[in-house]
């Protein structure tokens, strides 16, 4: 895993998201129910995602996280049901990578947080995690990319 800690500006993003509850034991579930359900609206209405999956943290209580999952799009997508279009702000963000399986997540948020301690920074929104890697696309986890940002105020 690269240690590095980046801080980037990043552009504002419309996604569709489906957004849930779940506990840690349940992620990995909830995060399949949530990516599959937004990669299949979006099949059916034939629309090609701007960028690739991800998750953003809203709300963590320490037994339950409340997330959303979805895909970036263009502007003028909408979607229906719990299939909700969002917009991510623009901002900068410190942000780091991690090359190697999920179970080493944790570990790239630390790293993120041991840089925000260190800089006397803090995060002013949603983390979110970027999946620039399919697992069903036959890599080994050893060669998966996530990225990982965290909103920053302006430096």
């Amino acid at each position: 895993m690269e240690s590095q800690v980046e801080v980037k500006y990043t552009a504002t993003q419309f996604a569709l998201v489906i957004r849930g509850k779940t506990s840690n034991r349940k992620f990995l579930d909830a995060l399949g129910t949530m990516l599959g359900g937004v990669w299949e609206y979006l099949r059916q209405h034939e629309i090609k995602p701007s960028g690739p999956p991800f998750i953003r943290y809203l709300e963590n209580d320490g037994e339950q996280f409340k997330i959303e999952g979805g895909f970036p799009v263009p502007r003028n997508v909408e979607g229906e049901g719990q299939i909700i279009r969002i917009q991510i702000p623009s901002g900068y963000a410190a942000t780091t990578w991690l090359h190697g399986p999920y179970e080493h997540l944790p570990e790239a948020h630390e790293v993120i947080h041991n840089w925000l301690d260190e800089n006397g920074e803090e995060s002013i929104g949603p983390s979110m995690e970027i999946y620039w890697t399919d697992p069903g696309s036959g890599a080994p986890p050893s060669e998966w990319k996530t990225e990982i940002r965290y909103p920053v105020r302006k430096r």
